[in-house]
């Protein structure tokens, strides 16, 4: 699959996301009695680049598998095919991860 293309609003945003999952993942912590799921209803692809100047992007699906302290769970939901292709490369990318599931919408 080819790597989708994302403009500096999205990078933004994705920054403004990396920015308040560790300080949502730490608040709910101690309110949800240890267990934290994330959901991300629109996944998207597995590799982004950024349009302008070419270089690779972490999407939200991998901003949210690197957040610390971690989520309890993750479920990523996408059309069939993107299902599919995001769950192949997410096994690849973390083989010993087995809190993440893909799911088609």
């Amino acid at each position: 699959m080819v790597a989708r293309t994302w403009a500096f609003w999205t990078c933004n945003k994705l920054d403004i996301l990396s920015a308040y999952l560790p300080a949502f993942t730490t608040a709910s912590s101690r309110k949800a009695r240890g267990t934290t799921v994330y959901l991300d209803l629109f996944a998207g692809t597995a590799e982004g680049v950024e349009r302008d100047t070419g270089q690779p992007i972490s999407n939200s699906v991998q901003r949210a598998l690197n957040t610390t302290p971690v989520f309890t769970r993750y479920y990523f939901f996408e059309l069939p095919a993107i299902a599919i292709t995001l769950q192949e490369g997410l096994t690849r990318q973390y083989p010993a991860r087995d809190d993440l599931s893909c799911r088609v919408r």
